[in-house]
C-alpha cells in the first residue's frame, strides 16, 4: 500500500523483447481480463506500450506504469 492508501500490484506485466501488435494485444488482454497489472518498459517498445494503454479501455489513472533503472 502507498502512503495515500492506494494498493499497488505486487507484480508487473513485463514487456521485454515484444514489439508491434504482439505487445499491444498482450497488454490489452491483460488489462481487459482484470489483472492487477503494472506495465514496465525499457526495451525500445515504448510507442507500442503507449498505444496499448491509450486503447485498452481503462483510464490511465487506473494503471500503474513503471520502468526500470539499468543496474550499471
Amino acid at each position: 500500500s502507498l502512503n495515500d492508501g492506494t494498493v499497488m500490484p505486487g507484480y508487473g506485466f513485463g514487456c521485454y523483447a515484444a514489439h508491434g501488435e504482439e505487445i499491444i494485444n498482450a497488454i490489452r488482454w491483460a488489462v481487459r481480463d482484470g489483472s492487477d497489472t503494472s506495465i514496465g518498459g525499457m526495451y525500445g517498445n515504448e510507442a507500442e506500450v503507449g498505444e496499448a494503454i491509450r486503447t485498452c479501455g481503462v483510464q490511465r489513472e487506473d494503471l500503474f506504469i513503471s520502468s526500470k533503472i539499468w543496474p550499471t
